[in-house]
């Protein structure tokens, strides 16, 4: 297989090895509950997961066409890359049956997406920022491919956080975001605040993994009660965030003058006149 370019390298490659240790399987197992619980009822027709393989985003969501971004690999040569048509996307099984169609796979990279603008209902990105070359040049990506009303989906790990900690170990060689750029979600929110984005009334965000980043099977059952703990006592210290936004389009108004100032106006227009009819009526003092 030829040598492939930066932007088809799988950046989540080393993600299957570590969802098997203690700690990954935590972290996995509380990303997927909480994406499962939030998108179930998250309705349209095309949506879309580009993230680690671990993960199935949209294994709940109901919508008619799924699909799943892979890296290029021997199975997937990078000259299949190219724009996915959304009726390429597989269609679900009908109402009756009870078993949703698992989502298709199709080759692409992170740095342009290969989708038409306005096509997409729903866009998961877990982790996804965190491995771009230019998390804020994926963002105008989703921002161009999602529909007006669409939802973004993001996780990602918190700068801020207990697992900081264990970031700033340099032996420690197993920790998957070695290589991944954690983005505060103070900064993410900002970013897509610009490209007309909307939080929500309470943010939209929210923090999970309050465990400590140990790999020890025996400590991390002893710590179990942190992670309620935390949701409750400090919950800014979550090792990583959950995010839902909405596209919104500003649609142009026509400026023009209320119904009360144009009322206010006409009474205006028929005082004057009646001043200006009562001039004659006065006598010329100069005369008198």
């Amino acid at each position: 297989m030829p040598e492939l370019h930066e932007s088809f390298i799988n950046p989540f490659k080393n993600w299957e090895s570590w969802g098997q240790t203690p700690l990954g399987r935590r972290l996995l197992a509380q990303e997927q509950a909480w994406l499962d619980a939030t998108l179930q009822d998250v309705f349209g027709y095309h949506a879309v997961q580009i993230g680690p393989e671990p993960l199935d985003a949209l294994r709940t969501n109901r919508m008619s066409c799924r699909g799943k971004m892979v890296w290029p690999d021997a199975n997937h040569p990078p000259h299949d890359v190219g724009v996915a048509p959304t009726e390429a996307l597989p269609s679900a099984p009908s109402a009756g049956d009870p078993e949703i169609a698992q989502p298709c796979r199709f080759v692409g990279a992170t740095h342009d997406l290969p989708f038409l603008s306005e096509s997409l209902d729903l866009l998961v990105l877990p982790h996804t920022l965190e491995v771009a070359r230019d998390p804020h040049h994926l963002l105008r990506e989703a921002q161009r491919v999602l529909i007006p009303e669409g939802r973004l989906v993001i996780t990602g790990f918190n700068p801020f956080g207990l697992w900081r900690i264990r970031r700033s170990c340099r032996s420690v060689n197993r920790f998957p975001p070695a290589g991944h750029r954690w983005i505060s979600l103070l900064r993410l929110k900002d970013w897509l605040k610009l490209l007309n984005f909307d939080l929500g009334a309470g943010g939209a965000g929210a923090f999970g993994a309050y465990l400590p980043p140990l790999d020890s099977e025996r400590w991390l059952e002893r710590l179990a009660w942190m992670d309620p703990a935390g949701r409750r006592w400090w919950p800014l210290a979550g090792g990583v965030y959950f995010l839902m936004a909405v596209k919104r389009v500003h649609h142009m108004q026509l400026i023009g003058p209320s119904w009360r100032e144009r009322r206010q106006l006409a009474g205006r227009t028929v005082t004057a006149q009646k001043a200006l009819h009562s001039c004659p009526a006065q006598q010329n003092p100069r005369k008198s």
